[in-house]
């Protein structure tokens, strides 16, 4: 299972100040203010400050509240008040994860400052924008828009503001596997706060994040330190919603380090917390890690009801990934209980969500492809209206000339002559590109059919032939013993048909391409793949080193090469039961080398089975005309080395 759908998603900072935690006193303070504070946009902040308090208390009165404040923007004049007003609002809803809501007001506010000066409004609008689209996964603009806020923010002194935008860079870094940056400016934004404020909110967030970094780094003595000041903190303040996201990250943080008891004691607490507080994501996400922790612990039976329990929330709340990981482990635990009955029932469903999911990709791909389309007609059409124009223009300056010449010359025939044929020429070269335009067009519409024939016709062949169910039906089927000599022939007859159909459907597989590799290139895909590796299997420790400069080869040879580092990654994980795994690429002037090393159980040369293990490795070696080494003794580990002449 994917260790990508374990991780909780930690609730960063995003605004001026943290997510609001008072309580009823402190409400019914507010409350009195709101009816003496003569200002009207402090009142509108009181407003929605109360709104955000009563949101999941009481969501009528944090309506009320809200059209209260709502009322209040529209009422004022002055174009200083409403962008203050406008910045509350966005403030407000991003702060609920209202995020077209923020964008309306982010807009509002910018249309009132004028775009290029220097204005701290305007730093913290650009501020604002950058959280929206960090929130909704684009990073790129998100980025843009940090880098901005940050720059204004420096021009005007705006120190609270750059510590918050340092904050918001190292989210981005985050989000880039690039721990080292993140941890940076994480730190100077923490350290920042500490320094000059003291404010606890600043305080949880900057050890959740500083602590999730340390963790993801494998310091984790050091990064639980930071996690349970967080807790701490959050357990002081009362704040429910951080403290069941700093519970999810310590329990994360003691299953990967493998202090399972730990681990479970924590996930227990966040599954109690989420329950009463009523956070069915929270919920979600500690019955996961439950039901992780019991399957690695060969508690199948629990591990299995941990994950049905989560099943529930996950299908009610539409989170695909956590439905496909709670999918994936019930397969896994009914496998163990040898229950291939219901391991088939959930296996059937996994692959029917990948389709779904498939099919909802391969639509967008083809929409993508129908925009592109159009707009390049779209262009095409300018184009040619564009050369119309032209020879037009052309053709009226010529036409003037010859008038002119013809009414000197006193040859008002040829005038006549000449523009026949010019008319005639301009006819036949606008009807020359209307045909080019039109087999464009042709083309082009027969290539996105094509594309979507293609499509459709691999998705119909890997459905129709799922090896993984086939697989199971065959398990199912070699269960049966029957005492009728003739019924067991034909069962096994049976057996060795779906020996065939599972080839086939393997066959088809291993045909597609790997889009990571066609997109990122060999060394990129390599480690995007050890990533994934080291995230969903934490017991093992697979690194990657590359001997600089790296020979680039052509596409053919890097998909081989990939195919074969990882149908060797996939026989460490199976059989080699080893804790450490390297890879090392080398080049140079006599061609490539690729190692594998691991220090596993190792095996004998002569008692590996033919199949599609080491015999496609060797197959696809001899199709680049390479060498291909292993060295191994029982108990000793084992080394894979293979060369190629890339002359």
């Amino acid at each position: 299972m994917s260790r990508s759908c374990l991780f909780l998603i930690t609730f960063w900072l995003c605004v001026g100040t943290a997510t609001l935690c008072m309580g009823q006193l402190e409400a019914d303070s507010l409350i009195r203010l709101s009816s003496t504070v003569s200002d009207q946009v402090k009142r509108c902040q009181i407003f929605l400050e109360l709104s955000r308090f009563y949101q999941k208390s009481d969501p009528a009165r944090s309506e009320s509240y809200r059209k209260q404040a709502e009322t209040l923007a529209g009422r004022l004049k002055d174009d200083q008040q409403r962008l203050n007003a406008y910045l509350a609002f966005a403030k407000h809803y991003l702060t609920t994860r209202s995020f077209d809501e923020a964008r309306t007001y982010t807009n509002k506010a910018l249309s009132l400052v004028k775009p290029n000066s220097i204005d701290k409004r305007l730093a913290m609008i650009r501020y604002y924008s950058g959280c929206i689209y960090l929130s909704q996964g684009n990073s790129k603009k998100a980025l843009d828009e940090f880098i901005q806020s940050y720059k204004l923010a420096e021009a005007t002194g705006d120190e609270d503001l750059k510590a918050h935008v340092n904050s918001s860079f190292g989210v981005i870094y985050q989000q880039q596997n690039q721990l080292d940056s993140a941890l940076v400016y994480f730190k100077n934004s923490f350290d920042y706060f500490e320094r000059t404020t003291g404010n606890i909110d600043y305080a949880i967030t900057g050890s959740q994040n500083i602590g999730g970094i340390l963790l993801a780094k494998g310091a984790y003595a050091e990064g639980q330190s930071y996690l349970k000041r967080a807790l701490d903190l959050a357990r002081q303040r009362k704040d429910i919603r951080s403290e069941m996201v700093v519970l999810g990250n310590i329990a994360n943080g003691y299953e990967r380090e493998g202090k399972r008891d730990l681990a479970e004691f924590y996930a227990g607490e966040l599954v109690r917390d989420a329950q009463k507080a009523g956070f069915p994501l929270q919920e979600l996400y500690g019955k996961t890690l439950l039901s992780k922790i019991k399957l690695d612990e060969k508690q199948y039976d629990e591990a299995i009801g941990q994950a049905k329990g989560a099943l529930i929330l996950a299908e009610q709340e539409k989170v695909s990934p956590f439905i496909m990981s709670l999918y994936e482990m019930l397969v896994a635990g009914y496998e163990q209980k040898e229950d291939y009955r219901n391991a088939y029932f959930y296996k059937n469903r996994m692959v029917q969500l990948k389709d779904s999911l498939a099919d909802i990709e391969n639509k967008n791909y083809i929409e993508e492809i129908k925009q592109k389309y159009n707009l390049q007609k779209k262009n095409q059409e300018l184009l040619l209206k564009t050369e119309l124009i032209r020879q037009i223009e052309k053709t009226g300056r010529q036409k003037t000339i010859i008038i002119i010449s013809l009414l000197v010359l006193g040859l008002s025939g040829l005038v006549s002559v000449f523009l026949f044929l010019q008319r005639r020429k301009i006819r036949e070269e606008l009807a020359r590109k209307n045909m080019i335009l039109e087999n464009q067009n042709k083309n082009f519409e027969a290539f996105i059919n094509g594309q979507e024939q293609e499509r459709k016709r691999i998705a119909s062949d890997l459905h129709d032939g799922l090896a993984q169910n086939l697989v199971m039906l065959k398990m199912g089927i070699r269960n049966f013993n029957l005492s009728d000599q003739a019924q067991q022939e034909k069962l096994n007859y049976y057996s060795g048909e779906l020996d065939t159909m599972i080839e086939e459907t393997r066959r088809i597989s291993h045909n597609m391409m790997p889009g990571v590799l066609v997109d990122l290139g060999l060394l990129k895909a390599l480690k995007s793949l050890i990533a994934g590796l080291n995230a969903s299997h934490p017991a093992l420790s697979t690194t990657l080193s590359v001997s600089e400069p790296f020979t680039k080869l052509s596409p053919e040879v890097e998909i081989q090469l990939y195919r074969i580092i990882q149908e060797l990654l996939n026989n460490v994980i199976r059989h080699a039961g080893a804790t450490v795994c390297d890879i090392r690429l080398s080049s140079g002037s006599n061609g490539v080398c690729v190692e594998l090393e691991d220090n596993g159980k190792g095996f004998e040369r002569n008692s590996i089975k033919t199949g599609i293990g080491l015999q496609n490795i060797e197959s696809r070696v001899n199709s680049l005309q390479g060498t291909l080494r292993i060295d191994t003794q029982l108990n000793k580990g084992t080394t894979v080395a293979i060369y190629l002449n890339t002359h």
